[in-house]
């Protein structure tokens, strides 16, 4: 699955997207997720010329209210990015509370790597 794909299926999710951050006069409040990447291309010695190779690193972080009550939202939200949007895509999950903003992030690393002609 392309880079490009995994923004489209973040979109379908059913709380606010953005990449990188939202506007500081109007963040939304949770749930929400924010996406962040960074990527280079790479050309490999080949006698075409024409081949070169993209590595995509990203994150999606979730963010959803620290009450109890969030919790059956925050796992269905998650089993949506799991299973939808990463599907077939290996990543690392890592879960931390934010007790200042009273919210839990939910963070997933991946590393995508595209031939591009």
């Amino acid at each position: 699955m392309g880079f490009e794909r995994i923004v489209s299926l973040l979109g379908e999710l059913p709380c606010p997207v953005a990449r990188v951050e939202f506007d500081e006069d109007a963040p939304p409040a949770p749930p929400f997720v924010v996406w962040f990447e960074s990527s280079h291309t790479r050309r490999p010695e080949m006698s075409n010329g024409q081949r070169a190779v993209r590595e995509v690193n990203a994150s999606i972080e979730l963010y959803t209210d620290i009450a109890e009550t969030a919790a059956p939202e925050r796992e269905r939200i998650e089993k949506l990015i799991e299973h939808n949007v990463l599907s077939g895509v290996d990543f690392d999950k890592y879960q931390t509370q934010i007790y200042r903003e009273n919210m839990v992030q939910t963070a997933y690393e991946f590393t995508i790597v595209e031939k591009r002609y």
